[in-house]
């Protein structure tokens, strides 16, 4: 298992700020100490309307990635893509520079609702081709959505399946639920006469993401993270790995089950 298949604990960073997460020595150190392994930082944000927002600088981006690299903590750059044309092409041109400037060791792509309806398939299409196109040799990249592929039929699971690790969102969905729908991330969907599922590749690691907030929070963080955690492990039987989403949202108690969840990894 590398670096570029993420393993342990996780957390997700979006609007980078001194006010909100302390100067980047001092959130290097935050995580360091709860013991998170790695962290995806938002670069881009894209929406309905043709919206592309660069949610922060690249010299943020590299400020904050050189201080989590430095602690040890690999930084992975996510972004939130949107199914047109030009959009793609946006999203696409700014994926190399970005890794380049901030030295990370991939990127994760968070496509939802902008690649849901048949009509999309060819633009996700297009954005894997170009983010894959952008990547160097020591990239990795990951993929983070909805958490049941059944559910969600009109995404396009096609254009994403099986490319780098996956990371099914397990926010407020019971176990059972979850664990079918990562079941079904990992296995993948063949082609049926029988059925109108969607048809794509497993990914073969799975590193799902998990809340800092609703009912699954709180005093619930550590034991729902560390089940979704060992649900995962048990299906890809692989070390796992875990995101919680996200730092904004994270309470001093929500920091000490991050702690623990990553204690408890870091055995498995």
């Amino acid at each position: 298992m590398s670096a570029l298949e993420p393993t342990g604990v996780g957390v997700y960073l979006r609007y980078l700020s001194k006010q909100r997460h302390g100067e980047p020595h001092v959130a290097a150190q935050h995580a360091a100490d709860a013991g998170v392994s790695f962290v995806a930082l938002l670069s881009v944000w894209q929406d309905k309307g043709g919206k592309h927002r660069r949610v922060n600088s690249t010299k943020r981006l590299a400020e904050y990635s050189q201080a989590f690299i430095e602690r040890g903590i690999d930084v992975w750059i996510w972004g939130y893509p949107w199914g047109t044309r030009k959009q793609v092409e946006q999203f696409v041109s700014h994926v190399r520079p970005v890794l380049d400037a901030t030295g990370a060791t991939g990127y994760l792509l968070d496509p939802e609702l902008g690649f849901k309806g048949n009509a999309k398939h060819v633009h996700a299409a297009r954005l894997m081709r170009g983010v894959l196109d952008s990547l160097g040799e020591a990239h990795g990249v990951g993929v983070t959505s909805y958490p049941a592929p059944r559910i969600h039929r009109t995404f396009a699971w096609r254009a994403f399946g099986g490319l780098g690790w996956g990371g099914p969102q397990c926010y407020t969905v019971p176990f059972p639920l979850a664990r079918a729908g990562m079941a079904h991330w990992h296995r993948g969907e063949g082609p049926s006469q029988l059925t109108a599922q969607p048809v794509f590749a497993g990914w073969p690691h799975l590193v799902p993401s998990v809340p800092t907030f609703g009912p699954n929070s709180s005093e619930r963080t550590a034991a729902y993270a560390s089940t979704i955690a060992a649900i995962a492990g048990e299906l890809t039987d692989r070390k796992p790995g875990i995101m919680f989403w996200s730092w904004r949202s994270t309470s001093t108690l929500e920091w000490r089950a991050i702690e623990a969840v990553a204690e408890q990894l870091r055995d498995v």
